[in-house]
């Protein structure tokens, strides 16, 4: 909780920052470097954490078939660490003036740098949550998000827009740096099974659960990446700056349902002996998730005005016309991504490969049909009905795997 609650007011603060100095249209075309960061940082090292924590949570790394598990872990995201940094190199400069409309390449190849960083960060953190060891991924979280909240501030205050950009590529990467020294000083046990060991079997088995996080870092950032494109074009970088206000609250917030799901109820997914147990603790996790974000949105509602002057600047008002929808899919979204998640930790990845690609497509079909008639209010109406058709599609298909189940 203070760990979730320090990355969510450090995640303010930046927006702050970065809302103040560069202003709304700054602000919406930043955004654009936002989703390559993103989706690079969930592409690091694979996007095996999911999978990591599932299998050592079964498999300590105090037994040998732990051990075979980690260096095949290691192994993976070492590979893909390193395609995933030639890309951005290769891709550097027509990203740079696709994107930021400049010549910015050498942020795209600063982003390449620390790809390896964030991975192994990824490895050691998924090793500790597999063994329920929140304390410390709750101390690399803390102290990394201080740091990088620092050096962000530091640089956008100094160098603006460029300054903000680099700042946004170090933040996933102070954790990382974190968590190695830490492994480097405390867990040389665990960084013993760091070995080059290649295993078919393990490999397969890692990739189905990347499979999931990789669309889920891809799907919605690419669709997003269209829809600024398509709102810029329309109506104004300003306009892009206002919705894209609205996602940055909406991303902040749902940190803490990412962080509370991977780490703590997807593991107990995992764990559960049988079906039973494995409804109970998902029941558990819904009743506290959704009690404490339908209570915390609501507070948000009703201050909004205030928190977007606050948060943001008087230029930044007009987003709150968009605030409802966005909020009302959010919840929505939450439900979505529990139940996911539990099939995912039950062993039914595929399932949660559908849910993850889906959110992409759909939510960009229904802004494209909704962009005429709607506006500047067709991305968060375009949120709010892609999670209310996903929701009862995977309540739905929660409910044919219990009655299968049952017989």
């Amino acid at each position: 909780m203070i760990s979730t609650g320090i990355k969510i007011i450090s995640g303010l603060i930046v927006i702050k920052l970065m809302a103040s100095e560069l202003g709304p249209e700054g602000f919406g075309l930043l955004g654009q470097f936002m989703t390559v960061i993103a989706i690079t940082t969930m592409l690091a090292g694979g996007g095996i954490t999911n999978g990591v924590i599932r299998s050592l949570a079964s498999n300590p790394i105090s037994t040998p078939e732990g051990k075979s598990w980690l260096s095949a872990a290691f192994t993976l995201t070492t590979g893909i660490s390193a395609a995933v940094a030639f890309a951005c190199i290769l891709l550097a400069q027509p990203l740079s003036g696709m994107l930021l409309k400049g010549d910015y390449a050498y942020l795209f190849m600063s982003l390449a740098l620390v790809q390896a960083v964030v991975a192994y960060g990824n490895l050691i953190v998924a090793e500790a949550s597999s063994r329920g060891d929140s304390a410390f991924y709750a101390k690399i979280n803390i102290i990394g998000t201080l740091l990088a909240t620092l050096a962000l501030a530091i640089l956008v205050k100094t160098f603006g827009f460029e300054g903000a950009a680099f700042g946004l590529v170090l933040m996933p990467a102070l954790p990382g740096i974190i968590a190695l020294h830490h492994a480097l000083q405390r867990r040389r046990d665990m960084l013993d099974s760091w070995t080059w060991q290649p295993d078919r079997h393990r490999t397969q088995r890692l990739l189905s659960f990347s499979t999931a996080t990789v669309i889920g870092a891809t799907s919605i950032p690419v669709a997003h990446l269209f829809i600024r494109e398509a709102l810029g074009s329309n109506t104004g970088w300003t306009t892009v700056g206002h919705w894209q206000g609205v996602v940055k609250i909406s991303d902040v917030y749902m940190q803490f349902v990412g962080i509370f799901l991977i780490n703590h109820a997807m593991p107990r997914f995992a764990a559960a002996i049988d079906t039973r147990r494995a409804l109970t603790e998902l029941a558990k996790a819904l009743a506290l998730l959704l009690g404490i974000v339908i209570t915390g949105l609501a507070v948000l509602y009703a201050l909004r005005n205030w928190a977007i002057l606050i948060v943001f600047s008087d230029a930044f008002l007009p987003m709150s016309d968009l605030l409802p929808a966005q909020l009302a899919g959010d919840i929505l979204r939450t439900t979505a991504a529990s139940i996911s998640f539990f099939f995912m930790g039950r062993g039914y990845v595929s399932l949660a490969v559908g849910y993850e690609f889906l959110q992409g497509p759909i939510l960009l079909i229904l802004f494209m049909l909704l962009q005429d008639g709607a506006g500047i209010y067709a991305p968060v109406y375009a949120h709010l009905a892609s999670n209310a058709i996903l929701a009862a599609t995977m309540g739905l298909i929660l409910l044919i795997w219990i009655r299968r189940r049952a017989r």
